[in-house]
């Protein structure tokens, strides 16, 4: 047990932020709106003030009315850590949602989705998840239905062991008071620096984007 406990923190060492996905949920209207094609995800690390690192962590791909419909995650210098499609019906609600990773093969498992009574996403469960992949997320909204919190669960010999929590602004909008996120004119975020306590600025979540 704590052999296995061991080894899928270690795991989380490497999949720490590849929980970024769901997010791109929130800026659905403003990506319609800025006919954005698709969002690259990168971190860049630091020692003191100064970047050491740069690595490609994921590609939201996007449809011509702003939803996300496919999502790639990368580790390991931009090899393909699992691949996310999202599917809707006519009406534009999310109904379906299948996950494929490299240790897979890349073959899709399907998703069940749980949504609160405003139509939110609120819950990603997958049934029979092997232990090196989180069989649970909690998507964590404030009043003004703003994303502000995900939990990635594992289940480990039938228990559940938290893994990633990764927490979020609670506005979406551009705030000149703010020292740590950054937005374009369009209101699209730019960046998103995270800090701790011993080292300061630890990195920072930069966003870039493709357009039709």
């Amino acid at each position: 047990m704590r052999f296995l406990l061991a080894c899928i923190f270690i795991a989380l060492s490497f999949t720490q932020l590849f929980a970024q996905e769901m997010k791109a949920l929130d800026f659905t209207a403003k990506f319609k709106k800025n006919r954005v094609h698709s969002q690259t995800i990168r971190e860049i690390y630091y020692t003191g003030n100064q970047a050491v690192d740069t690595l490609l962590i994921g590609k939201v791909e996007l449809d011509s009315l702003g939803r996300m419909c496919r999502y790639e995650e990368y580790f390991a210098r931009g090899r393909k850590f699992a691949v996310t499609t999202v599917g809707y019906d006519e009406g534009g609600r999310m109904i379906s949602q299948q996950i494929s990773t490299m240790s897979s093969g890349f073959l899709p498992v399907n998703v069940e989705l749980t949504f609160d009574k405003t139509g939110r996403l609120v819950e990603r469960m997958i049934p029979g998840a092997p232990s090196n992949l989180w069989y649970k997320e909690k998507l964590v909204y404030n009043k003004e239905g703003v994303m502000i919190r995900t939990e990635k669960w594992y289940l480990v010999d039938g228990q559940e062991i938290k893994g990633q929590t990764e927490e979020y602004p609670g506005t979406n909008a551009r705030t000149e008071e703010s020292a740590s996120e950054l937005y374009d004119p369009k209101g699209l975020p730019l960046l998103r620096k995270k800090f701790s306590p011993s080292r300061g600025l630890n990195f920072s979540v930069v966003y870039e984007y493709d357009y039709y």
